[in-house]
């Protein structure tokens, strides 16, 4: 993050941020919920961050993973904790997250990598924003060293053209 900009270690520092890296294949999924569970017991946080969701794949059926997605979410949801949930999926295939997810969220973000004029393009657009407006473009996300910036993009399949919504 700090070549963006963005600097966590003072955070780290004043014990408002924590960031725990566990293996999907470390354990079960059973496991892995206790272990989200006393995690929470232990720190109380207000904003939690699940990263790679799609990697509990690996050792779980797709069904156990929704499963223990909605476990995940209902947890945290009933604790009042913001979450963050992120999943990397290949391009050619829809995420084995997207069904355990999408009913259940208020807010879905997707980023996309697409390949242009033989350079790397990353898509931002929003799939879900329940009980807000919101825009249907598809936005250009580029790191810089100012940070993340958004701007249009030429180059997005699907791009809504004179959509007046930001």
């Amino acid at each position: 993050m700090g070549s963006i900009g963005i600097d966590l270690q003072k955070w780290m520092d004043a014990g408002q941020l924590r960031m725990a890296s566990v293996r999907a294949t470390a354990s079960g999924l059973e496991e892995h919920l206790a272990n989200l569970r006393a995690e929470l017991d232990d720190l109380r946080p207000s904003l939690v961050v699940l990263d790679a969701l799609a990697s509990l794949g690996r050792v779980g059926t797709t069904h156990e993973l929704s499963s223990i997605i909605a476990r995940d979410l209902d947890l945290l949801r009933s604790r009042g904790i913001t979450t963050v949930l992120t999943a990397l999926t290949p391009e050619d295939q829809s995420a084995a997250t997207d069904g355990a997810v999408a009913s259940l969220v208020d807010a879905w973000v997707q980023l996309r990598n697409h390949q242009h004029a033989g350079a790397r393009v990353r898509l931002l657009s929003v799939v879900k924003m329940r009980g807000s407006r919101h825009s249907d473009k598809v936005r250009e996300l580029r790191f810089t060293d100012q940070g993340a910036v958004l701007q249009n993009s030429t180059v997005a399949p699907g791009r809504y053209e004179g959509d007046d919504r930001t």
